[in-house]
């Protein structure tokens, strides 16, 4: 299906078994073994014997993190693991559903423009598009359009397609980001170096965990990653510090409202 065009599909899976992932699910479909290679990261803190079995019978390539170590290393460990620098990722998290029409769309770009080495589809979530976004400096902003002017663009990992040469140009993910703004850090980097991002008509859709405001210990943890890892993203300017301070106050008093709980407001504060 894919050709002379080697592909290596990278998925991090975290605390579920990948018997349960959609995405794999629908990886299990795809029949072109040869020129397709799948590495499952597990980033469980649970017991991970049932995922290990499953990528062995499957012929996957599985590496275990020993606990969750942060996206952003998963993602290093999943590369290094590859043996070839001449071939391409794919980033996808447990949860994508991915749409009959991705490979062939993603391969079709990769031949219309040779040398661009990042491709990224349309994602969809309940509220409209996902990604790509509209950056401004520090400002990441959700649009109607996703066919956006390239330098004003930005993009999550989910369904992202890679050369392996991009990092050859401009270094693996930033470990100190945990969780959030890996993606959007790895885009800045390689826009930095003129890098140019195709956007690809395709959809996948993501179920955005952000959405779900249900469970104020959750919440709360993944408030305390964001202010950290936002806080790197901001930290490259004045405006930046400002902007962060801004930001997570907003986001903070927003979550307060939301769960009537000044736990959220006292993170920024404190």
């Amino acid at each position: 299906m894919l050709g002379k065009i080697k592909v290596y599909i990278i998925i991090v899976i975290y605390n579920m078994n990948c018997d349960d992932s959609i995405t794999l699910n629908y990886i299990d479909k795809i029949s072109c073994r040869d020129d397709v290679d799948v590495v499952i990261c597990d980033n469980s803190t649970n017991d991970h014997t049932l995922n290990q079995k499953y990528c062995n019978t499957k012929n996957y390539n599985y590496i275990n993190m020993d606990g969750n170590k942060g996206l952003s290393k998963a993602y290093n460990a999943a590369i290094k693991s590859i043996p070839s620098d001449d071939a391409w990722i794919i980033l996808f998290d447990q949860d994508t559903e991915i749409s009959e029409d991705y490979f062939a769309k993603m391969v079709l770009s990769i031949k219309k423009f040779p040398s661009v080495l990042v491709h990224v589809p349309i994602v969809v979530d309940g509220e409209g598009i996902l990604s790509p976004t509209k950056i401004s400096h520090y400002s990441i902003k959700r649009v109607k359009d996703p066919h956006i002017n390239s330098s004003q663009l930005s993009a999550i990992n989910s369904g992202m397609l890679i050369n392996l040469k991009v990092f050859e140009n401009i270094g693996l993910y930033e470990e100190k980001l945990f969780l959030e703004y890996i993606d959007h850090y790895f885009i800045r980097k390689y826009k930095e170096k003129n890098g140019e991002i195709i956007v690809v008509d395709t959809k996948l859709f993501q179920n955005f965990s952000e959405n779900d405001h249900t469970n104020i210990e959750s919440d709360l943890k993944r408030f305390s990653i964001y202010l950290s890892d936002f806080k790197i993203f901001c930290n490259t300017s004045f405006y930046g510090k400002l902007f962060y301070y801004a930001k997570v106050l907003y986001r903070g008093l927003k979550l307060s409202l939301i769960y009537k709980d000044l736990s959220f407001i006292k993170k920024v504060l404190f």
